[in-house]
C-alpha cells in the first residue's frame, strides 16, 4: 500500500471494517475500500473502478496526498530515529537508577 501510494497509483483495500488500513483510508477517503469478505465484492469494485478513468484520478490524488504526508519516507524516518533515541535514552536511565 505505501509503496502504491509513493507511485501515486489507485490503492484498493479490501478488508473487515475493523482492519487498521480501512479505517485510515475511509478516514480520509484515501483508497477505495472493499469491506464484503464475498470476492465477488472485490471483483465488481475492481471492474467498476476499471470502467471509471475519474474515481481512477481522484484515487490516485489521494495517494499521492498520502504519500507527502501520513506516509512521507523523511517523516517516517524521523520519526523511528527519534523513537529509537528514546528508547536508548529511557534505558541507560533505567541502568543508571539500578546502579
Amino acid at each position: 500500500m505505501i509503496d502504491a501510494m509513493q507511485l501515486g497509483l489507485p490503492v484498493v483495500i479490501w478488508g473487515p471494517k475493523y482492519c487498521s488500513a480501512v479505517k485510515w483510508a475511509r478516514g480520509g477517503e484515501r483508497a477505495l475500500c472493499v469491506t464484503d469478505a464475498n470476492p465477488a465484492a472485490i471483483r465488481r469494485a475492481l471492474e467498476e473502478l476499471a470502467a471509471s478513468p475519474a474515481n481512477q484520478e481522484r484515487l490516485a490524488r489521494s495517494s499521492r496526498d498520502a504519500a507527502a504526508t501520513d506516509f512521507n519516507r523523511e517523516r517516517i524516518q524521523t520519526q523511528f530515529v527519534e523513537a529509537l533515541r528514546r528508547a536508548i535514552q529511557v534505558n541507560r536511565a533505567e541502568q543508571i537508577q539500578m546502579s
